[in-house]
C-alpha cells in the first residue's frame, strides 16, 4: 500500500484532477494534461492484492483531500484518482454498485476502437418485466432489494471481460467484446433471462421478475455508439411487445 500511495502522490502533484479511470491495464484519460503526461501508460507496477477486489484510501495533501481507489476490472487493475468535488460525479451507482452511464461513455468507445478484425462488440439493453407492479404493490424498499439482487445476478451471468451498467430505474446495459458470431450473443441473452427469472426471496416473500433484452451488434448494426444504443433500446421494446422475457436483435 505504501508503494501505491507514493505513485498516487507523484501523479497528483503533476496532473489536475480528475485523472480518470482505466480499462484492463490501459489508462483512459479524462483530461488533456493527464493524457500528455501518461498517454496509454501501463499500470502493471501497481501492487495487486489477490484477497481484496478494491482498495480505497484518502490522501491528505495540504488542503487537498484526494480519494484514491484501486479496483479490479476484467483481468487488470485500475488506479482511479478523485478530487473531493469529483467523487459524486464519477462514483458507481449507490444502490447496486454497478457503473453508470458516465462510465459507459468512457469505456464503450474504447471497446469499439479496439475491436479486432471480424470481432463483434455486442450491446444488450435490458428492462425488467413487472418491476413497476412490484414498486406499486410492495413498496420501493422491496423494489430496491429486487434491483440489488438482479444486479448481482447479472454480474455473475456475464463473462469477466463483459461490463454491466445501471442505465437508470430498472434498465441495465451490458457491453461485450470478442464475439465472432451473433448466435453467441443470443446464447448469452438466454443465460441472462434464465438467471434473472429465478425467484427472488425478500423477507418471507418470493418475487419473480422477467427481463426483456434488445441486442445491437457492432459493426453489423452500425459503428456509431449512440446509434447502437438506440437500436438496442428499440429492439428491447419489441421484446416487451411480444410479452417479455425474451430477446430481440436489432
Amino acid at each position: 500500500m505504501d508503494n501505491v500511495r507514493e505513485i498516487a502522490i507523484k501523479i497528483i502533484e503533476k496532473i489536475p484532477l480528475p485523472l480518470g479511470l482505466a480499462y484492463g491495464k490501459k489508462v483512459i484519460m479524462l483530461n488533456q494534461e493527464a493524457n500528455l503526461f501518461l498517454g496509454n501508460s501501463s499500470i502493471e507496477e501497481i501492487p495487486k492484492s489477490p484477497d481484496q477486489e478494491t482498495e480505497i484510501f484518502n490522501l491528505n495533501l495540504g488542503k487537498r483531500l484526494i480519494k484514491v481507489e484501486i479496483t479490479k476490472i476484467s483481468n487488470g487493475y485500475s488506479l482511479i484518482l478523485f478530487g473531493e468535488l469529483d467523487i459524486r460525479t464519477i462514483a458507481n451507482d449507490e444502490l447496486t454498485g454497478l457503473m453508470g452511464r458516465y462510465h459507459f461513455h468512457i469505456l464503450a468507445p474504447k471497446l469499439l476502437k479496439e475491436a479486432k478484425d471480424k470481432s463483434k462488440v455486442v450491446i444488450f439493453f435490458l428492462d425488467l418485466d413487472g418491476f413497476k407492479e412490484i414498486n406499486d404493490n410492495l413498496g420501493h424498499n422491496i423494489g430496491d432489494e429486487v434491483l440489488k439482487e438482479i444486479s448481482s445476478r447479472l454480474t455473475k451471468a456475464i463473462r469477466p471481460t463483459d461490463l454491466c451498467f445501471r442505465w437508470g430505474g430498472d434498465e441495465f446495459l451490458i457491453i461485450s467484446a470478442g464475439f465472432v458470431e451473433k448466435i453467441h450473443a443470443g446464447l448469452m441473452a438466454r443465460r441472462i433471462i434464465k438467471t434473472t427469472s429465478e425467484p427472488i426471496v425478500v423477507g418471507n416473500r418470493k418475487i419473480t421478475v422477467g427481463v426483456s433484452i434488445g441486442i445491437s451488434v457492432f459493426p453489423d448494426n452500425g459503428e456509431d455508439l449512440e446509434e447502437l444504443v438506440e437500436k438496442a433500446d428499440k429492439a428491447m421494446y419489441r421484446a416487451k411487445q411480444k410479452g417479455g422475457s425474451i430477446y430481440c436483435f436489432s
